[in-house]
Order: structure tokens, then C-alpha cells, then sequence
């Protein structure tokens, strides 16, 4: 994970530590997500899988607002988080009076960069005539 991202300012992976998190994910295999959330601290107090890809329809978005509206009155300071990639497509700071969040996730290597770049580079260059 790389940062938390809002439609109008972003906030620090460390504010989710001991936080009540609701997490939904568009996401072929969500899990991972979630517990990367997990992972950062974030009190996950609930989940939703939802298809991957989602379109994220009036039906669907008032689903998760009765949902997450739910949660609030149990878990108070809740905040949703989603991937980014959902954030974008709900184009909201809030769903169900929950503040919504995107976590921005950064590929990197654990191991063998140089390897795959050498791999890379023998694949792809180009000798000129």
C-alpha cells in the first residue's frame, strides 16, 4: 500500500491504525486487499466482495449506503475504504454518511528486479541496422 486517496485531499497509511474500517472491493480475488488493510492496523470490522469490475449501479450504491449507514450506528468514527480503482468510479467523499477512502496500492519487487529488468531488456532491444 502506498497512500490513502479522497476525491479532495489524501491521508496517511498511519491514520487507519486502531480505526473501524469497513472495506468493499471490485476486485477479482478481494482478500488480499482486505487484509492488506489488516496489515496497516486498521480495525476491519467488516466486509464486502463485490464483483469484479463492478459498475457500481444506483442499486449497488444504495446497498452499500444501507450497509455501511448500518455499521456507523454500531461502530462509531467509521470510515469505508475501497481500492482506487472503485473510488474513481464512485466519484463520492462518502457513501452512506461514512467518509470513503481508496487505498492506492504500489507494485514493487520483494526480490529479483535486476533479474526481471536484464529479462526485460534482452526481450525487448533493438539492434539498429
Amino acid at each position: 500500500p502506498k497512500r490513502l486517496i479522497g476525491h479532495e485531499s489524501n491521508m496517511p497509511l498511519e491514520s487507519l491504525q486502531g480505526r473501524s474500517v469497513a472495506s468493499f472491493a471490485g476486485i477479482g480475488n478481494p482478500q488480499p486487499f482486505f487484509e492488506s488493510l489488516r496489515e496497516l492496523g486498521a480495525n476491519v470490522v467488516a466486509t464486502r466482495s463485490l464483483n469484479d469490475h463492478c459498475r457500481f449501479d444506483q442499486e449497488t450504491v444504495a446497498g452499500l449506503a444501507k450497509w455501511l449507514s448500518q455499521l456507523k450506528n454500531e461502530h462509531p468514527g467509521l470510515v469505508a475504504v475501497c481500492t482506487h480503482k472503485d473510488l474513481v468510479k464512485l466519484r463520492s467523499t462518502e457513501i452512506g454518511q461514512v467518509p470513503l477512502w481508496g487505498l492506492e496500492i504500489e507494485l514493487g519487487f520483494s526480490r529479483g528486479a535486476a533479474e526481471f529488468w536484464n529479462a526485460i531488456d534482452m526481450h525487448t532491444h533493438i539492434e539498429e541496422p
